[in-house]
């Protein structure tokens, strides 16, 4: 394995022309992540312009250091699914291959793995705090605009912010992708320090408004389990009083005491909140009857997991090989056929049981991990409550080719060999 010391870029080369170079592009790629378009079928952001001159500039400054481990079990699993997508699935059940699709869906896997270098390089190098830092700036920035044209809405605008006119998007092509970036957005700021209170109080409460204008159910649950997940890091951390944690147990006992009244309070209060904002509706009735809203309005998905099951049991070994046939494959299997809107499910399709069983195996070791010291605890921390916000979505949309999550993936790598080597040294010094 080929790993070498991080190079603090933001201090100990601070002067140098390299150092500038790959922080002013951190810049750029923190902040294009907020954006994303289709174009020519797949998912295009401006962030990929600036990764791919990143590797470059890493690469001129001698700083492209890497597990020689990543490079062979990636050109392995690339291996595996060509074969089996262009010649064992299609000569086996007559599927027809498409030279485009299947180049498409390889670009895709591609620029995946280089995310993940990219993460892992960005944390090595000292950089997390930058492309965190760009990142928030430009999800509070757009989360403001849309509250902005929700009120006062501009014709051209809209139709730049939003989707059909009606749910709040940003930059991305999906409002649910949108509002998870703003769950993620919102794991910055709650760890990140040189913040004001009040600033990070308003830049909060825009993310949250954000949420809602999307008009997403899983973005609401995901922002809850974030949450949660946040208190409880902060727990451990030893942050929260005893007084405050029985404080807190207090409110929860009043609550669930008083729940028939204040379920009535605030369902009036959302149903006047929905009137005037129709997007609102769908919100509303996740917090008013949760069994409904997990299948009303089109967001019932129970339908797309069972045919993606159906397709596993058919492909348990080694999955059809890429989107393409999958989706060729499912809607054989029946009209409504479309991707799982399951993450696990669809690598499961895609790739097989083994695969996504290693893959599952890789990430819920590198997240399960102790937490990094010192310097790296907060940021190694936030990458986590990110991730989070991503495994959590992962439920019910698609995310095996997110940038960010690889990008994530790739920085908790990093930190968690950081901290495997820092042990080792440790022992060795004893």
């Amino acid at each position: 394995m080929m790993v070498s010391r991080p190079i603090e870029l933001g201090k100990s080369t601070k002067s140098s022309t390299g150092s500038s170079v790959l922080i002013v592009m951190t810049y750029f790629i923190g902040a294009l992540l907020n954006q994303s378009d289709v174009l020519f079928g797949m998912n295009i952001s401006l962030a990929d312009f600036f990764i791919v001159l990143f590797i470059g500039a890493l690469i001129n400054y001698n700083l492209f250091h890497i597990s020689s481990t990543h490079i062979l079990v990636f050109l392995l699993f690339s291996v595996v699914i060509f074969i089996n997508a262009v010649f064992v699935i299609p000569n086996l059940y007559q599927i027809p291959v498409y030279a485009g699709a299947v180049l498409t869906d390889y670009i895709k896997v591609v620029v995946s793995f280089l995310y993940f270098l990219v993460g892992y390089l960005i944390a090595k190098n000292g950089l997390s705090q930058t492309l965190f830092k760009w990142f928030a700036i430009a999800a509070v920035i757009l989360g403001c605009l849309g509250i902005i044209f929700s009120l006062v809405p501009i014709p051209q605008m809209v139709d730049l912010l939003f989707y059909e006119q009606v749910r709040l998007k940003g930059l991305m092509n999906d409002p649910n992708y949108f509002s998870v970036i703003q769950c993620a957005a919102i794991a910055i700021l709650l760890r990140y320090k040189p913040l004001p209170s009040l600033f990070k109080i308003g830049s909060i409460s825009i993310l949250i408004l954000s949420i809602f204008s999307s008009g997403s159910k899983t973005g609401f649950l995901t922002l809850g389990c974030l949450l949660v997940f946040w208190m409880f890091n902060t727990f451990l951390e030893g942050k929260i009083e005893v007084r405050k944690l029985i404080f807190n147990l207090i409110c929860l006992f009043v609550v669930f005491f008083f729940l028939p009244n204040i379920q009535a309070i605030l369902s009036s209060f959302l149903e006047m909140i929905s009137d005037k904002f129709p997007v609102f509706s769908r919100v509303e009735l996740l917090l008013t009857d949760f069994d409904q809203a997990v299948t009303a309005n089109g967001s019932g998905r129970e339908e797309q997991w069972v045919i993606a099951m159906d397709l596993i049991q058919e492909f348990p070994l080694l999955g059809v090989g890429n989107t393409a046939n999958y989706l060729t494959v499912v809607q054989g299997m029946s009209p409504m056929g479309n991707l799982a809107h399951n993450t696990y499910l669809q690598m499961a399709g895609e790739w097989g049981i083994p695969i996504t069983l290693f893959m599952m195996y890789y990430i819920t070791r590198v997240f399960f991990i102790s937490v990094s010291k010192g310097k790296n605890k907060q940021v190694h921390l936030t990458t986590k409550e990110m991730l989070v916000a991503f495994l959590v979505s992962s439920l019910s949309l698609s995310f095996n080719n997110s940038r960010i999550f690889w990008l994530l993936l790739g920085m908790a790598v990093w930190y968690s060999v950081e901290l495997k080597e820092k042990n080792h040294t440790t022992k060795k010094d004893r």
